[in-house]
């Protein structure tokens, strides 16, 4: 009974506050109730001042109309029909090179655009080889000045094998110097567009030789080297045969089978380094369009400069636990021999007594070489050990390190949510080694399916019933999940808790001093191999179906 007339007085309230607001408004005895609006004065409105057209195309116009009105109703009319014509659906058709207007009225209120006529420029054959170039280069010549033109044209289906079009210089000074962009539409065999090049035209610029417009595109993943590079992210390749283009170039092709909306890098690759062009956006209705100086091979990506770099650093031969039992010698000369930065070896989860020998670490500091222990648990996810993580030559004496770890989600254990102080995630980890790592030892923590990528977590150390933060200055060390696991440096082997709790207080932690050896995210250059970890855990599904088959 409470809430019904708590309710009822409310309503009555508003009611109160309405009456109030209409009666501020106007005079109710001038303004009756019910009473018509004021009719709304009609606009129309064309959403650009004009619109280009070939001679035989059609395009529909957009005209806004306010009120609505139904398209019946507006008339449209042009004022040249020998230029362009219109139907009373706002479709106009270029006739001949001109200009006109086009109306479109509604209710007696009318708008015009101005409708300009070009007339191409356009070059076919059946294949590239088959173009008369002489013949085009004729045709230029007879244009004595600046056409209504949108540029000059050449259609042609691709030559096969991606053999090089090599289109005259003479051909593109000469359309240039009458103000014409060139265009060059490269058509697949059933007549689909493939890609064109467009050479926009700059003042007093010319070119002394040739341009050659072929061009590959293709997956990252099709090619041996650039898969490696890009391995973990999207990778389009952009292979542009000529060595020279001027300035003003530009790529466009379709790639709905590619790419959906989303922002992309686009890279500059020669050998193992990637270097940023420009940022693209793709839509799937549009063209990529892609601004070039040069020919060479170019690659669209969703992946940073730091992820490339850490990928071509990463290892491109893998060693198995059974490589190093039976075979250790073959590990020794790689880390000795091989011009790789980084020599991996793949554990799996039947390997329990996982153990890195002292001699393979000593030989990864002589030589200057990163080592990579990546161990697959039965659970399938992946954690990893990093040693001579700076590629340091180091006469370093170290000792066999074990490998073995276990991982536990404790998130809903009891005595964990009261160390930390609430809810929360939480991941148990268990070191086994018993020690002193080397120096630059890093460790690659598996998120299990408590975290995501993405997601920043915060490492503990377990000491004494308490949890001590794991990094510089008694602070938790903070990391990022990426590619499943998140990556720490690291001197020494304890139990930690990897959690997404920022901070705890009272005697359930201690803040004051570091640990002796404390785990942490390390400098810039400590950062760089950590995104090497990353890469490397990229490489860990291919390697683990190579285990498969060798085992």
């Amino acid at each position: 009974m409470k809430r019904k007339l708590g309710a009822m007085l409310l309503a009555l309230c508003l009611m109160a506050g309405m009456t109030a607001t209409a009666f501020a408004q106007g005079d109710p005895a001038t303004e009756p109730a019910g009473a018509p609006p004021a009719p709304q004065e009609t606009t129309v409105e064309f959403d650009s001042p004009d619109v280009f057209i070939n001679i035989g195309a059609e395009q529909k116009l957009n005209v806004k109309v306010t009120p609505e009105v139904a398209p019946e109703e507006i008339q449209w009319k042009s004022s040249d029909e020998k230029i362009v014509t219109v139907d009373q659906e706002g479709k106009i058709h270029g006739v001949a090179g001109g200009e006109a207007f086009v109306s479109a009225e509604a209710d007696g209120v009318k708008a015009e655009i101005l409708v300009i006529v070009q007339v191409p420029v356009r070059f076919t054959a059946d294949t590239f080889a088959d173009l008369d170039q002489d013949e085009i280069l004729a045709t230029l010549k007879k244009v004595l000045g600046p056409m209504e033109t949108e540029g000059m044209s050449i259609e042609s289906k691709m030559m096969p094998n991606g053999q090089s079009m090599m289109l005259s210089h003479e051909i593109i000074n000469k359309a240039w110097s009458v103000q014409l962009s060139v265009e060059a539409n490269m058509l697949n065999a059933d007549g689909s567009e493939a890609y064109s090049f467009r050479l926009e035209a700059l003042e007093n610029q010319t070119l002394s030789a040739p341009v050659d417009l072929a061009v590959d595109i293709h997956k990252a993943s099709e090619d041996t080297k650039l898969a490696r590079l890009f391995r973990g992210g999207k990778g389009l390749v952009v292979d542009v045969k000529g060595k020279t283009f001027p300035e003003g170039a530009f790529l466009y092709f379709g790639h709905d089978k590619y790419f959906g909306e989303e922002t992309l890098t686009l890279y500059k690759v020669t050998g193992d380094k990637a270097v940023a062009v420009e940022e693209v956006n793709t839509y799937p209705e549009n063209d990529i369009g892609l601004s070039l100086s040069s020919g060479g091979v170019y690659v669209l990506s969703d992946l940073t400069e730091e992820e490339i770099l850490a990928n071509a650093q990463a290892p491109e031969t893998i060693f198995t636990a059974e490589d190093l039992k039976n075979n250790k010698q073959a590990v020794l000369d790689s880390l000795a021999n091989t011009t790789e930065p980084v020599v991996c070896i793949m554990f799996t989860a039947a390997d329990k007594a996982a153990v890195m020998p002292a001699d393979v670490i000593e030989a990864a500091q002589a030589n200057g070489k990163q080592l990579v222990a990546a161990l697959q648990n039965e659970d399938g996810s992946i954690y990893m050990w990093l040693f001579n993580a700076y590629g340091q030559t180091t006469q370093q004496k170290a000792m066999d390190v074990k490998l073995y770890a276990s991982f536990t989600d404790v998130s809903a254990d009891a005595e964990m949510q009261a160390l930390l102080g609430r809810e929360a995630k939480a991941v148990r980890i268990d070191l086994a080694h018993e020690g002193a790592l080397p120096q630059g030892t890093v460790v690659a923590f598996p998120a299990l399916s408590v975290f995501a990528d993405g997601e920043t977590v915060y490492l503990y150390e377990l000491k004494d019933g308490k949890l001590v933060g794991a990094g510089a200055d008694g602070a938790p060390a903070k990391s990022m999940i990426e590619q499943g696991a998140a990556v720490y440096e690291t001197t020494h082997c304890s139990s930690y808790i990897m959690t997404d709790v920022a901070q705890i207080s009272g005697a359930a932690g201690e803040t004051a001093g570091p640990s002796a050896a404390s785990p942490q995210t390390g400098d810039a250059q400590a950062s760089m191999m950590l995104w090497i970890a990353v890469a490397v855990l990229a490489l860990v599904g291919a390697g683990t179906a190579a285990l498969a088959k060798r085992r």
